[in-house]
């Protein structure tokens, strides 16, 4: 392969074409080849070798070819005498390598616990003789750090953008036509939540009054969306859409950050690293600069530790979901079974008896791959002349394995093999063994755990809502998906009457008038009044064939939509709602 790479690079020549005219050959003495599906992974290689030049006393951050370098300490000379060594160091590694850092796109931030910086402290950092300016916040992939680290100027400019955005969604999706629900959320998640949820880990640590503002974006999209008015409230458009709120799903990435991390380091993301020591160390700091320097350069490694406090906080929401961390591995994937809280499987042939039982987060698809898993080692390992066949009823398990030689047979619920009864009998008794013999779980797998765990606490905050009018019509918060009305017209209307803001009974609230009052019978306006309370209407319900009952009226069900369409068409509400 080295070989390969250097015959690859060697001798390259190229030329340039300007005004139709072709210049002469010239030999490419630096660079990689434009278009070579290797020159991305050459390049991280190359770029990579500046690790190897800087002291470790300086943390140094790549992503592609951005690069942070970040010391920490109580004393300012100290520090910026690191970071200019290491700037130092990081010409040489230029001189060497034949890369070039940009002074113009480089900056130094000052992260610190006050909000005003103290005078006297000049910037002395410079890279190839340039003085680096100093700034109070910078982009750095994405995300705007300040110097506090509070995320104001980010969440700001997030806000600005989505709103934006929203305006275009707003185009698409008027009250009267426009796209149906369905492409409206899909066009909502990629182009203005994704935006509100990029970073997750970090920004979940932002205030509460920034994570608000945030929020108020996400509920304008999704009224936007349902076509509901500006009194409906925010629990509803969240129950209605199925979409929580930001909080929430910024505690449901931060969490599942905190599993991958816990997969990528093998359980041990509390341990620093000897960077992260040497940061955290205070250098020769001496008493008077300690103390005039101290409240400017904040706490040791706070930028640094960001990472590590994402990582608590999605522990934290794991705990308040009732999990906790387990082992968490990504598995490669003959008969698994689950039950209540444990999960088990078995193997069975007429000289191989394997029964184990697993963690109980695993689902009945890692039981059955594990048990084919088994199947395979067994055979690798007590080989022998002939051909194996192995038999499962489990097709996802056979559909997902790709790249393996093994042939593999899929006979529906094990129908008429020998051994079928006795693998199952095994397999169920695996659930029954105190020892979990695998403790392990795959991360997809945990994922959809996490995500099942946000939405179960977000089902038990549903069912205590008592005085709100769209839990009298839904019980779960899983959005509707055949009363949604034929056209965009009815969707709205249909998501209003369930709801229960309408225009015929809550325009007051924006007229700043009196409370309307039914006309027939002069009790107050409601959708439940006109659909289930008002006498006057009874005859007219029964002889379209509308539920006395709301929730049935309202129910998620194609025909009895069309029902209430057609009733308030009937008793001329229908342009009103």
């Amino acid at each position: 392969m080295t070989r390969f790479l250097a015959s690859m690079l060697r001798s390259r020549t190229f030329k340039v074409l300007a005004n139709g005219t072709l210049s002469n050959e010239k030999l490419m003495e630096t660079g990689l080849c434009q278009g070579s599906v290797l020159s991305v992974t050459m390049f991280l290689i190359a770029i990579d070798t500046i690790k190897q030049y800087l002291p470790p006393d300086v943390l140094c951050l790549l992503y592609a070819d951005d690069i942070v370098l970040i010391a920490s300490g109580e004393n300012a000379k100290t520090v910026e005498s690191r970071l200019q060594n290491a700037l130092n160091m990081a010409e040489k590694w230029e001189a060497e390598s034949g890369f070039k850092i940009s002074e113009a796109k480089s900056a130094t931030v000052i992260f610190k616990n006050t909000r005003s910086c103290k005078p006297g402290i000049p910037n002395s950092l410079q890279l190839n003789g340039t003085p680096i300016p100093r700034e109070n916040s910078y982009r750095c992939l994405g995300v705007i750090f300040d110097q506090c680290l509070q995320f104001r100027k980010h969440a700001e400019e997030i806000r600005a953008n989505c709103q934006q955005r929203i305006q275009f969604l707003r185009s698409v999706a008027t009250r009267n036509w426009g796209g149906d629900r369905h492409t409206l959320l899909k066009l909502y998640r990629a182009t203005v939540l994704e935006k509100l949820l990029y970073a997750a880990p970090v920004i979940s640590g932002m205030s509460e009054v920034l994570l608000r503002r945030l929020e108020t974006i996400h509920n304008a999209g999704l009224r936007t969306i349902i076509g509901a008015f500006h009194t409906s409230p925010i629990d509803s458009l969240h129950a209605e859409s199925g979409i929580p709120n930001i909080q929430t799903l910024l505690e449901q990435r931060t969490a599942i950050f905190a599993a991958r991390r816990n997969a990528i380091h093998n359980g041990r993301i509390d341990e620093p690293n000897d960077n992260e020591r040497n940061l955290s160390d205070d250098s020769n700091p001496s008493s008077d600069e300690t103390k005039d320097s101290g409240e400017l350069w904040g706490t040791a490694a706070r930028i640094i530790k960001e990472a590590n406090t994402a990582i608590s906080r999605g522990k934290h929401v794991l705990q308040k979901i009732d999990l906790t961390v387990p082992e968490i591995v990504t598995f490669t994937c003959p008969n698994g079974s689950k039950n209540h809280d444990r999960c088990g499987y078995s193997v069975v042939s007429e000289d191989l008896k394997i029964q184990k039982r697993i963690n109980g987060m695993c689902s009945i698809y890692s039981a059955e791959s594990l048990a084919v898993m088994d199947a395979l080692s067994w055979i690798v390992n007590n080989p022998r002349i002939g051909a194996y066949l192995i038999c499962t009823d489990s097709m996802s398990v056979l559909t997902t394995r790709k790249g393996t030689e093994v042939i593999v047979c899929w006979v529906p619920s094990h129908v008429g093999i020998t051994g079928n009864e006795t693998a199952d009998q095994n397999a169920k008794q695996a659930l029954k063994s105190k020892i979990i013999d695998n403790k392990q779980i795959d991360l997809e797998e945990f994922k959809a755990i996490i995500k099942n765990g946000i939405l179960s606490r977000w089902q038990q905050c549903w069912y205590q809502e008592t005085r709100n009018k769209l839990r009298e019509v839904k019980n779960t918060i899983s959005p509707f998906t055949e009363a949604v009305g034929t056209n965009r017209q009815e969707s709205v209307k249909l998501a209003r009457l369930r709801i229960g803001h309408t225009l015929f009974t809550h325009s007051y609230l924006l007229d700043k008038t009196e409370t309307p009052r039914c006309q027939l019978c002069n009790s107050i306006l409601s959708v439940k009044h006109v659909i289930v309370d008002c006498a006057a209407l009874t005859e007219k319900r029964e002889k379209i064939g509308l539920s006395p009952n709301l929730r049935e009226a309202l129910a998620d069900d194609q025909e009895r939509a069309k029902t209430v369409i057609k009733y308030f068409k009937d008793i001329k509400l229908y342009d009103q709602i």
